[in-house]
């Protein structure tokens, strides 16, 4: 039998009345199937013995020890049991704080495995945390690895516990798994599903619990590649006449050009362009370092649909952002005859209408915005292109409604947040994915520098240096306003350095509480040079392009991802001068955020960074991609299980390929596909 097929109620189970019944739903369980889909987060290790002379010091373990003799501790309050126990190593003292009964049951002479966590205190080896069972060849809750689930008010692990294994009982037959048993054979998988469904909730050895993880965990990736796999050859079926790509606008703009353009900036619009002229429609994601230039790919690529006579679409997530790309765009193809529009929620009504009019009718070519590109009054004439920067900002649900706008229509998702090796082609179930490692000609790497904090003097010459040179700098802080025990915020440090330190310099504060009109000001006056330093939050992580700026310090850098660092050091540097980023610390770190330092401090290659941030935060938190719900599997680890990924992602090829013709696929799919669109990673 199919474990997802399986509809019995939880109230089936023994014990289960109604308040557990309602207990269990609160945690999303209310079949049988739902509770042994439910696993452990955790395990008590009841398996390995310890003696009394060789304690784990504050961490639990057990032992199988004897009750020596009682003693009593005269408090204020009471008189306290203390049992004494030894073992062939030692002897320890177990404090029954308000358990005077526990004489009765530990009584001298008798054996007993006891699970606790022991403190040397008055000399002696202390515990008033324990539990016990008496000793028997077979006992109940020792000798084994315990399970332990995360729980409400009203359920206990020993409820918990008792209804999974009152779940076994009811199963009428072996559990299979969902995947083709053709498919199956050809897995490395160590155990059924049954199997490895009871080891990771009663299991016997690591070993047991490690196979029946790295089972269902190949099995969860086979699912998903599956899916992902199988989408992707319904997305190339031919759909639509092929474009017909002419170059000349492409060439115009390319001609007006300062610079040439880099190797990979070439090779990946030779796959756009590729794309675009196919009978189907293209979904494909650019990830590239940030500087690379995917900007102007974006535009260039942009030219074959618009000289085809079709609208273009530029998504960003940010009114600063999207306003910057529909000037650099209005600068570049006015010129060529290109109309450019911008919309966002803040354009006020009578520029609206008109706009909205435009784009309705066709007069706009190219228009640029924030997610209002999208909103429901607003209609195209023929969009047949839509470009998404930083699309890991954007939800499942705004994607979505970017195909309701036209339902055949080219996708290119932007992102400067690399995705590592392990999740390519895989990253948004069906996308293609193009990737620019190569920074433009005459881009120095930007040098970053650790300051602790109390050390600032020193850094502040040397950006005092690089602004009497002509440069400009960023001052960055995590926080708009200082709380209670907060570090130095934004707003205190800019008044306090604007009348002190950089009182002779030309300063400027922006941050997201600013309205939209402000901030665009302020924006303006720093990339004109009449702003030497901008103090500001995040809110300049992305897409700010000012190149004379070559300083960026970072205040409190602890308290930024991997991700977001690397972006906001990615804003300096940008033109001909030496960039350096200053991230200024506190010591009282965690291990985290020292690795994290420590990675910047020593790569800038955001490749590397985005493989060592995926093994800090998990898939569940990389990019974004929380956001949208994906990736997050019920034991398979994206990161500590590549083997099996790319394992699961060859089987599913090569069962599509070898074993079943397309048709024939669907209707073998069709029951797995009612299973995976329920799953928390399906999007």
């Amino acid at each position: 039998m199919v474990l997802e097929e399986l509809e019995l109620p939880i109230s089936h189970i023994k014990g289960v009345g109604p308040e557990s019944y309602r207990a269990f739903a609160t945690l999303g369980m209310t079949l049988v199937r739902d509770l042994l889909l439910y696993f452990p987060f955790r395990y008590e290790d009841r398996l390995t013995l310890y003696t009394l002379d060789a304690i784990p010091q504050a961490m639990p373990a057990t032992y199988l020890v004897e009750v020596v003799e009682h003693q009593h501790i005269l408090t204020n309050r009471e008189k306290v049991l203390k049992v004494i126990v030894a073992d062939a190593g030692g002897s320890a003292e177990l404090i029954c704080f308000g358990r005077p009964f526990l004489a009765d049951i530990l009584q001298v002479g008798r054996k007993f495995y006891l699970y606790a966590s022991f403190h040397f205190r008055y000399n002696h080896w202390q515990s008033s945390s324990f539990d016990f069972e008496a000793y028997t060849p077979s006992p109940k809750n020792f000798l084994r690895l315990n399970p332990i689930y995360s729980l409400t008010a009203k359920l206990t692990q020993h409820r918990l516990a008792q209804s999974v294994a009152g779940a076994f009982d009811l199963l009428p037959s072996a559990i299979e798994s969902l995947i083709p048993p053709v498919l199956m054979a050809q897995a490395s998988l160590p155990m059924s599903k049954h199997e490895a469904l009871e080891n990771l909730h009663r299991p016997t050895s690591y070993e047991k619990l490690e196979e029946a993880r790295r089972t269902l965990a190949l099995e969860e990736f086979l699912l998903f590649h599956l899916t992902k796999e199988f989408h992707i050859r319904q997305n190339k079926q031919a759909v639509r006449s092929p474009r017909c790509l002419e170059n000349l606008l492409y060439q115009q703009l390319l001609a007006r050009l300062p610079f040439e353009l880099t190797q990979a900036q070439e090779a990946v619009l030779v796959e756009i362009g590729d794309d675009l002229g196919a009978s189907h429609p293209m979904k494909r994601l650019l990830q590239a370092d940030v500087g690379a230039g995917k900007t102007l790919v974006a535009f260039l690529s942009a030219m074959y649909v618009i000289q085809a006579g079709e609208q273009v679409a530029l998504l960003a997530p940010t009114e600063l952002l999207a306003k910057q790309h529909a000037d650099n765009a209005y600068r570049l193809l006015h010129p060529l005859g290109i109309s450019v529009g911008f919309l966002s929620g803040n354009v006020r009504a009578k520029g609206r209408l008109d706009t909205l009019e435009r784009l309705a009718n066709g007069e706009i070519q190219l228009i640029i915005g924030t997610h209002a590109l999208f909103s429901d009054d607003v209609h195209y004439n023929n969009l047949g292109y839509v470009i998404v920067d930083e699309q890991h900002r954007f939800g499942v649900q705004q994607r979505k409604k970017m195909h309701q706008k036209a339902p055949i229509v080219d996708l290119l998702l932007m992102s400067a947040t690399p995705i590592p090796q392990t999740l390519q082609m895989s990253y948004l179930g069906n996308v293609e994915i193009s990737t620019m490692h190569q920074l433009p000609k005459g881009r120095q790497p930007i040098l970053t520098h650790l300051v602790r904090a109390g050390n600032e003097e020193k850094l502040y010459s040397m950006i005092k240096v690089m602004l009497d040179e002509g440069r400009q700098a960023y001052f960055v802080y995590p926080l708009i306003e200082q709380q209670e025990d907060e570090r130095r915020a934004l707003t205190q440090m800019f008044e306090a350095l604007q009348a002190g330190e950089f009182r002779d310099y030309t300063v400027a504060m922006i941050h997201s509480r600013l309205d939209e009109e402000s901030k665009k000001s302020i924006m303006q006056l720093f990339v004109q040079n009449q702003i030497q330093i901008l103090f500001s939050t995040s809110v300049i992580e992305v897409g700010v392009d000012v190149p004379n700026a070559t300083a960026m310090v970072i205040f409190n850098a602890e308290r930024f991802g991997l991700s977001a660092l690397h972006q906001l050091r990615g804003r300096i540097g940008r033109g001909g001068h030496q960039g350096r980023c200053f991230l200024v610390y506190h010591e009282d770190l965690t291990e985290i955020a020292k690795e994290r330092l420590k990675i910047l401090y020593e790569h800038t290659d955001g490749f590397m960074i985005a493989e060592q941030d995926l093994r800090l935060r998990g898939p569940g938190e990389f990019g974004g991609i929380k956001q949208s719900g994906f990736m997050r599997f019920l034991v398979a680890d994206v990161a500590e299980d590549a083997d099996l990924w790319q394992e699961s992602q060859a089987l599913a090829r090569q069962w599509l390929d070898t074993y079943v013709e397309l048709a024939q696929a669907d209707k073998v799919a069709h029951r797995l596909y009612q299973y995976i669109e329920r799953q928390p990673w399906y999007s």
